[in-house]
């Protein structure tokens, strides 16, 4: 077996990682245990990309991202054993195999990031070869370059970067056709504070909705005690539907659906906040030639949740935090030549 090196075969800097979810994290997390000299870039204010947790104004945190966690490989369900052993993670019920998240998702994110060189609030405009180096350009404050790096946004995002930096033209036919069929479903997430803590929610804290209604389920946020912290995630034909929607409609759509659910009354609401996401799942994942790219020498990799399919993990269900953490593994041992 191929051991890592200590840095790139090839191309000039260290690696550079865009995007610190869940693909990126393990990716970074994978070559610098390994002694690589590593970067990981974000737009964000935290770590985490769609492993999200808010806070409202009771200072608490609200998931809004994934939130239940099954495994389909046995990489994966190692990973979710010792987040259980560390507390992250706990089973939706005795001997279940979906876990949730304890205490807010992004715990799982900075548990993959701890002690990394992650850089938050660097959005990438560009990127950009000039023969000897790849360089991101940034919105503020000097260009990054590396000998090789690793996409991690969704598909269109990346292919953006490349288009303002003049690399697109320079993808393998195969490979740009593949990463253009790439589409994603879009996902709107609904929480709500309440005044009380609310009855119909099973002792596992979420309530499945299969009545075909606006919202798919209900997910309470403390199974402890105290006023209820509810995340209603809508369905994706109604998230489809209502893209286009003021928030505070589509928010008042899906308040209606959890208080039909729960039996609650309005006036038990004393806050509210709706989350939209544009790229929720890879409902076309990428299927293709390895996204990986030769430029004089250097290696430009995509990955994420699109590039599960090598993987035999399927894209519908909770697997989406699990396709995107192996991709990153994926992308690392393509990197340097590295699988195990």
């Amino acid at each position: 077996m191929e051991r890592f090196g200590r840095t790139c075969a090839r191309g000039t800097g260290p690696v550079l990682v865009v995007g610190a979810g869940a693909a990126g994290l393990s990716a970074a997390r994978t070559l610098a245990d390994r002694g690589l000299s590593m970067t990981v870039v974000d737009k964000a204010r935290g770590v985490g990309g769609r492993i999200a947790t808010r806070r409202l104004g009771d200072g608490l945190p609200y998931d809004h991202g994934a939130t239940l966690f099954e495994s389909v490989t046995g990489a994966y369900r190692r990973k979710l054993l010792a987040w259980e052993e560390e507390g992250l993670v706990e089973r939706t019920g005795p001997g279940e195999e979906t876990f949730r998240a304890r205490g807010g998702a992004t715990a799982l994110a900075r548990s993959l990031a701890r002690g990394l060189d992650v850089r938050l609030g660097a959005k990438a405009i560009a990127l950009a070869h000039d023969g000897a180096s790849f360089r991101l350009d940034l919105e503020e404050g000097e260009p990054l370059r590396a000998g090789a790096v690793l996409l991690t946004p969704p598909v269109p995002q990346a292919l953006d970067l490349l288009e303002r930096g003049g690399l697109a033209e320079r993808l393998p036919a195969g490979l740009a056709a593949g990463l253009r069929r790439v589409a994603y479903a879009a996902g709107v997430v609904l929480l709500l504070r309440l005044d009380r803590r609310v009855d119909g929610l099973p002792p596992s804290g979420i309530r499945l909705l299969r009545d075909g209604g606006l919202a798919s389920r209900i997910v309470e946020n403390e199974r402890g005690g105290g006023a209820s912290r509810l995340s209603i995630y809508g369905r994706e034909t109604f998230a489809a539907a209502r893209r286009e929607a003021p928030d505070e409609e589509a928010a008042s759509e899906l308040e209606e659906a959890a208080r039909a659910a729960l039996g609650f009354p309005q006036a038990a609401v004393l806050e509210r906040s709706l989350k939209r996401w544009r790229y929720a799942r890879a409902e076309r994942p990428f299927a293709g030639d390895d996204p990986v790219v030769e430029l004089d020498g250097a290696r430009l990799l995509f990955s994420g949740e699109a590039f599960g399919e090598e993987l035999e993990v399927p894209a519908a269900g909770n697997t989406g935090l699990e396709r995107a953490f192996l991709s990153g593994l994926v992308a690392a041992g393509r990197l340097v030549g590295f699988r195990g």
